[in-house]
């Protein structure tokens, strides 16, 4: 469809990003009193490695240290494409290339890059205990969630990271 992708300015993912650290991370689910704690460690992370990749949600989960290669100077990721292979019912066969800029680059210094490199630890909550699927679902529900808290009334979701990510490069590029 061609309706408008909202994508979400830099404060206003700073705001999402605070509002992790600053709010009470506690949902009353309706029903019987029940409350469902929202925050988890990993989210800002998580939220950063969506904007700073443009990838899905399942690619970013997934990514290990062992996915990051390097041309000379250039670094990036080489992943399975999962939805092609799915569309195609075969695996390992179809690659995605995923360049790391300089603040995705940052964001794994950060997350250990010089020590783990050469690991095929997981990148976000590598001592993981929850599935894929898990984490996944987790990551959109709390970005709603703690994009409310921020007070940001814009219908954006995780997956608006994708195009937000690419938008703000062009900007910068004109």
């Amino acid at each position: 469809g061609s309706q408008k992708i909202e994508t979400i300015t830099k404060n206003e993912f700073d705001k999402i990003l605070e509002s992790v650290d600053n709010s009470d991370s506690h949902l009353k689910l309706g029903g019987k009193g029940e409350v469902k704690v929202m925050y988890r460690k990993y989210l800002k992370d998580g939220f950063k490695l969506f904007l700073f990749t443009g990838a899905r949600r399942e690619e970013v989960v997934d990514l290990r240290w062992s996915d990051i290669y390097h041309s000379g100077e250039t670094y990036f990721f080489m992943i399975n494409n999962k939805k092609v292979e799915r569309n195609n019912n075969i695996s390992g066969e179809f690659y995605k290339y995923m360049p790391i800029n300089s603040d995705l680059f940052e964001l794994l210094i950060e997350l250990g890059y010089n020590d783990k490199k050469t690991s095929n630890d997981f990148i976000l909550c590598p001592d993981r205990y929850e599935s894929t699927l898990t984490i996944m679902n987790t990551l959109s529900k709390s970005f709603t969630f703690y994009k409310n808290k921020a007070g940001i009334q814009k219908d954006v979701s995780l997956k608006n990271l994708r195009k937000t990510y690419l938008s703000w490069v062009n900007q910068v590029m004109g």
